[in-house]
């Protein structure tokens, strides 16, 4: 097979490490999921391509209380939203995963 470099979606910063998950619809496009883990502002990101995957714009985040996160799933849902879940460390010696449908319209 060969393989072919098409686009950075996000640059994610020195401290970040895991990975992110991808889906396509219908209508060619692609969303990614990933996290972002910043000491300031951690949170998991949702960015759509409508060009498939030449160029990438944020359509959603969701704040997490502390920056040990990440290793989401993303899966595309027949009402063109999808649902993405993820691990997250509460701090607080609990730790679980969350579940968010997002509510972003696919076909923008």
């Amino acid at each position: 097979g060969h393989w072919e470099h098409v686009s950075q979606v996000v640059d994610l910063g020195g401290r970040n490490g895991n990975p992110p998950a991808l889906v396509s619809t219908d209508d060619d496009l692609l969303v990614c999921a990933y996290g972002i883990r910043d000491d300031r502002a951690p949170r998991i990101e949702l960015a759509v391509s409508r060009d498939m995957g030449k160029t990438w714009g944020l359509a959603e985040f969701w704040n997490g209380p502390t920056t040990d996160l990440g290793y989401p799933q993303i899966f595309r849902r027949g009402d063109n939203k999808v649902s993405v879940v993820w691990y997250q460390d509460c701090g607080t010696q609990e730790q679980r995963a969350e579940l968010v449908i997002a509510d972003v319209d696919l076909r923008i």
